[in-house]
């Protein structure tokens, strides 16, 4: 069962010697943290090119994709559950992650030139996917061996702030790579990085797993998530708007992906360097976006609960309020009529996409937050059982506008960002009836409190009387 927070995942009673890790082994972690994004985003330009090649159809070259997402976001649970084993721990889940991502990886760049190998190129991606999971532990491993809460969070800091840059370089790079030498070489590329991190980790990164792991990504960890998001009191009021805005939002995001290369290369006769380089430019304002947002946390009182989640929940509505201008101009560009130019220039869908892609990054840092702030050292749990239904949803809508694209062409996306947009706004019935938000941490009631025990022990939080608004 879930307990209290922890500040170290070290148990008092079980300390263990952690090892000291030299510039090599987090340049080791660095590198395996940031394969990820490049494995899925710099595949992205090629795909007109795989397309062509293998005779596919525009849904299996969408499911190229969605399929390796799908594959990642499932597989981290397990993943994580190797890492925090003592049979695997840190390394052997990561040993075990590569050889997956390798075979996956390179069997990409083999599938033969026919629409078997369109099928092939599926499944050999879901085997990728399950093996870039492993990056999850790339954070546990910080969490073992920097027992000052400063340094981790610094460089878990760093690692957050790697990602996106990977995220912007990995379409540029990886549409160069592919117009130079063809998409096979781009996987043939990855495959040999997957192999160089499988050597590096087994001969020179110590285990790091101590030798008792408060691990909050179990079932019963799942249970408390359950019952504190059926709660009804603010904080599951919050967290359950905190998982259907990360979905959604991601599901907009993911649709733009899984079919932005077709429509910029088929649609609008772009070469795949400038399709490359308009790609990587969309990551580039959620990164700007990202900064300004937590500039605003970093201001008030950082001691209080309740300061911060108030702040999150005001930018959340904020965000709300911005995509429903985003879902209304969507639903302006789908329905133009057809020789309109807001339909047959691609500045247009570009600045739509900015819009979209601002407007959901605002929303991601405040509705993390929100989504785990009530569940204590369950916050594993509910990080795991977030990233489930994102995936869910998000592969779902992208594959739904993968056929309305192959439909409707830019049509069919514009309406899927209208949705997204719109399905968003179902959230605030959850955000809009408390006022001020007011929380403290259930071990401060005392013993003579009448009130029932909570379903959930120590981390949970319980609302204090406020006014309701009229």
């Amino acid at each position: 069962m879930c307990e209290g927070p922890s500040d170290h995942p070290l148990l008092d009673e079980e300390a263990v010697n952690v090892p000291i890790l030299r510039w090599w082994h987090w340049m080791i972690i660095v590198l395996t943290d940031i394969i990820g994004p490049f494995s899925s985003d710099s595949y992205i330009p090629n795909i007109p090119a795989m397309q062509k090649e293998l005779h596919a159809s525009s849904v299996e070259a969408g499911l190229t994709l969605q399929a390796n997402w799908l594959a990642k976001g499932l597989a981290t649970i397990a993943i994580g559950a190797m890492a925090d084993s003592k049979r695997f721990g840190r390394r052997g889940a990561l040993l075990c992650a590569f050889v997956l991502y390798v075979s996956g990886t390179a069997g990409s760049a083999q599938v033969p030139a026919s629409q078997l190998g369109a099928k092939l190129l599926i499944v050999s991606r879901v085997v990728q996917g399950i093996g870039e999971s492993g990056t999850v532990v790339c954070s546990a491993i910080a969490r073992d061996v920097l027992v000052d809460v400063r340094e981790r969070v610094r460089m878990l800091a760093l690692l957050g702030t790697l990602r996106p840059i990977a995220i912007v370089c990995a379409p540029s790079l990886g549409g160069l790579l592919g117009s130079a030498f063809g998409w096979r070489n781009v996987f043939r590329a990855l495959s040999v990085w997957g192999a160089a991190l499988f050597v590096a980790v087994a001969a020179f990164l110590p285990e790091t797993r101590p030798a008792a792991t408060i691990s909050g990504a179990t079932f019963d960890g799942f249970r408390v998530v359950l019952a504190r998001l059926t709660a009804g009191d603010v904080g599951a009021r919050f967290a359950l708007a905190a998982v259907v805005i990360l979905a959604f939002g991601f599901a907009g995001v993911l649709s733009f992906l899984s079919n932005v290369s077709i429509l910029f290369e088929g649609r609008y006769g772009l070469g795949v360097v400038v399709t490359s380089l308009l790609i990587g430019s969309v990551p580039t304002v959620i990164i700007i976006n990202n900064s300004v947002v937590a500039r605003l946390f970093s201001r008030g009182r950082k001691d209080q609960v309740s300061d911060a989640v108030s702040k999150a929940v005001g930018i959340i509505k904020l965000s709300l309020a911005g995509f429903l201008v985003a879902g209304a101009a969507n639903l302006i560009l789908a329905f133009a009529p057809l020789r309109n130019p807001l339909r047959t220039k691609f500045p247009w869908l570009l600045a739509d996409v900015y819009l979209y892609a601002y407007v959901q990054s605002a929303s991601v840092g405040p509705t993390m937050a929100i989504a785990i702030e009530p569940f204590g050292d369950c916050a594993g749990a509910a990080a795991a059982f977030n990233n489930i239904v994102r995936t869910l949803v998000s592969t779902g809508v992208a594959q739904a506008a993968t056929d309305l694209v192959d439909a409707f062409s830019v049509r069919g996306l514009f309406v899927i960002l209208a949705f997204t947009a719109f399905a968003c706004q179902l959230t605030w019935p959850f955000l809009a009836r408390v006022r001020p938000l007011r929380v403290i941490p259930e071990p401060l009631l005392t013993e003579q409190d009448s009130a029932p025990p909570s379903p959930v022990s120590s981390g949970d939080y319980v609302e204090l009387p406020c006014e309701d608004s009229a």
